[in-house]
């Protein structure tokens, strides 16, 4: 065999080191994320769907800047179910969902927000505001925003201290199947008496070097409002689960008597401190961290000046079964150094760690930080066993289900009836693809002579929203909804849509009856 010469056992080696990394990239996109852990936003990493969105964004501008489309999406949001077609949309200013509505996206990749350097650089201030009801009445079912990029400035020096989403005096929202890019502040705020979920979304590159600050993937405050009496593993907390953040400073963080549980989730990359984040009492807050719950979790691969994987700096709570990996400390107990002067007392201070079990997480162990000893004691203020009668709610969470990017919708459970069931109803068969065909094809030939008509399309969730077709080719059709015009693909709609605007352009009636029969259209 002949001998290898010194340049060519270089570029072995770099081959085999490129090759272990793309089985590494490999395995982490096929592997869950966390112990257990679902994947998140569209199954791809962070790192991918930001290569399509910032494509997405560079190529709709092309040579002139898109205009700001703040306003023409609002005229979308009017309650209700609410969809954003797929599509790129420059947003400078703030678009705000009514208290219980319903606001679907195409998809992370597909459907995405994005803010302006020229427009908003050093600018805060959300994006979307998901405010609570304030006594208005309220539709049924929770507030939801599903299948959305939001996309903040790409510029290396912007200080600008912005939010993804805000969410405001909401009982039972829920944001899931979303990606989340570059917010000084934060990608979502919650703040005041807010209960729900953020499930199944992405997060990259939250943290901003220019301010050197904040950089939180969640943050969750709660008005100042304190509980006394804390019920574990309820429906009472924000959630935060099946989720992927990278390279936030805290994937979440609390302060203001504010009750968090962080479980399944993957975080790496995270910068400066710590992964997860409790405040205590201080940085202006009355109140601190009221109650966590972090359980379940993969934190790893932390970045330089990141030091330990979960810091409780006030509050009570449960930490167990997560894996750590990378850091110096595991996780830590101390006082919050932000704590005002008057606020700095002999033990027990107000809103500091008196209630805290950590088990079962790998590696084992908690530190107490140094000039935290005194008022923080093992056996008396925190404990290395499971907290007696303690449960995890339920997994999922109720509101993370049936909606139109999960998994496994759940379908509606069965009325009971006493009566003897009859024969099962047969599921409606698809029509031959060559009727479909025709219809669509008799809809763009019929479009040029019959001209804009209105039309019944389904949104996002299933509802009949009325339409104004403007246009159809080979591709899709083009409507109008709520004064804002739109794509929809051909498959997008269901036979019986296809059939309702067919009858509209299509003379045939012979093919239009072969379709309705085909399909099983009463």
């Amino acid at each position: 065999m002949p001998a290898v010469m010194p340049h060519a056992r270089q570029v072995i080696a770099a081959l085999a080191v490129a090759a272990a990394a793309a089985s590494q990239a490999r395995a982490r996109a096929a592997a869950p994320f966390a112990p257990g852990c679902a994947r998140a936003a569209e199954g791809m990493s962070p790192e991918q769907i930001r290569e399509r969105a910032r494509s997405a964004i560079r190529a709709a501008n092309g040579s002139a800047r898109l205009p700001d489309a703040t306003r023409n999406v609002q005229r979308m949001l009017s309650g209700g179910i609410a969809r954003i077609p797929a599509g790129v949309y420059r947003i400078d200013g703030t678009l705000t969902l009514k208290p219980r509505a319903r606001l679907f996206g195409a998809g992370p990749t597909k459907s995405i927000l994005y803010r302006d350097a020229e427009a908003c650089r050093n600018r805060g201030g959300a994006m979307l505001q998901l405010q609570g009801a304030r006594g208005e009445a309220s539709a049924p079912g929770p507030a939801q925003v599903s299948g959305i990029a939001f996309v903040g400035v790409e510029d290396a020096t912007c200080r600008g201290q912005d939010v993804g989403v805000r969410v405001s005096g909401c009982a039972d929202y829920r944001i899931d199947h979303c990606y989340f890019e570059r917010f000084g502040f934060a990608a979502v705020y919650v703040a005041d008496v807010s209960a729900g979920v953020v499930d199944h979304c992405s997060f990259l590159d939250i943290f901003k070097k220019p301010i050197n600050n904040l950089g939180y993937g969640v943050v969750v405050y709660r008005g100042n409002l304190w509980e006394d009496e804390i019920k574990p593993g309820t429906i009472q907390a924000n959630f935060v689960e099946d989720c992927v953040l990278v390279g936030c400073r805290h994937a979440i963080a609390a302060n203001g008597g504010a009750q968090y549980v962080f479980r399944r989730n993957h975080v790496r990359g995270n910068v400066v401190g710590q992964a997860v984040d409790a405040h205590g009492l201080g940085y202006g807050s009355k109140r601190g961290t009221r109650w966590v719950e972090v359980y379940d979790n993969l934190i790893e691969e932390p970045a330089s000046g990141a030091w330990a994987g979960v810091v409780i700096r006030g509050g009570d709570g449960v930490i167990f079964r997560n894996v750590i990996r990378g850091y110096r400390t595991n996780i830590n107990l101390c006082l919050e150094m932000g704590a005002p002067a008057g606020e700095r007392t002999a033990y027990p201070r107000k809103d500091q760690v008196r209630e805290m079990y950590v088990w079962n997480n790998e590696p084992a162990g908690v530190s107490v930080s140094r000039g935290s000893e005194e008022h923080i004691k093992k056996g008396r203020d925190y404990f290395e066993h499971a907290r007696p009668e303690y449960k995890p709610f339920v997994y999922p969470h109720p509101l993370a289900r049936g909606g139109p990017f999960d998994a496994r919708p759940v379908a509606a459970e069965p009325k009971k009836d006493r009566k003897v069931p009859g024969p099962a109803v047969a599921a409606r068969p698809d029509p031959p693809e060559e009727l479909v065909s025709a219809l669509r094809a008799g809809i763009i030939d019929g479009f040029e002579g019959r001209g804009a008509q209105t039309v019944y399309v389904d949104d996002a969730g299933g509802a009949s929203t009325r339409a104004r077709l403007v246009g159809a080719d080979g591709d899709a059709i083009r409507v109008i909804i709520r004064g804002m015009e739109m794509r929809m693909a051909w498959d997008e709609l269901s036979p019986r849509r296809l059939y309702g605007i067919a009858k509209k352009y299509v003379d045939d009636r012979q093919t239009l009856e072969a379709f309705r029969r085909a399909a099983g259209l009463d």
